[in-house]
């Protein structure tokens, strides 16, 4: 494995610790306030670019708007299945 390549891999480990963090803190979260967030993911959850055909090719300056979208995508999935904390 090459050192770029180990770089990759070390940034993605490090996203997938946040990302499963985030996911842990939100499913800790009252009822109310863990819908609020999860409403407002799902709200970015698909890009809003304005295309007809969501099967086109995005455009130079996109790529990040859409890694930003799959990356809620990512985080509500994870959160969706986790039960809600009891609280005392």
């Amino acid at each position: 494995m090459n050192n770029a390549s180990e770089r990759l891999d070390q940034i993605e480990g490090r996203l997938l610790a946040q990302r499963r963090l985030l996911a842990q803190m939100l499913a800790a979260m009252p009822d109310t306030q863990r819908r609020m967030l999860l409403d407002w993911l799902d709200a970015r959850l698909v890009m809003r670019d304005g295309q007809e055909d969501p099967g086109a090719v995005p455009s130079d300056g996109l790529a990040e708007a859409m890694a930003v979208a799959d990356e809620y995508r990512a985080i509500a999935d994870l959160v969706a299945p986790l039960p809600v904390t009891a609280r005392p």
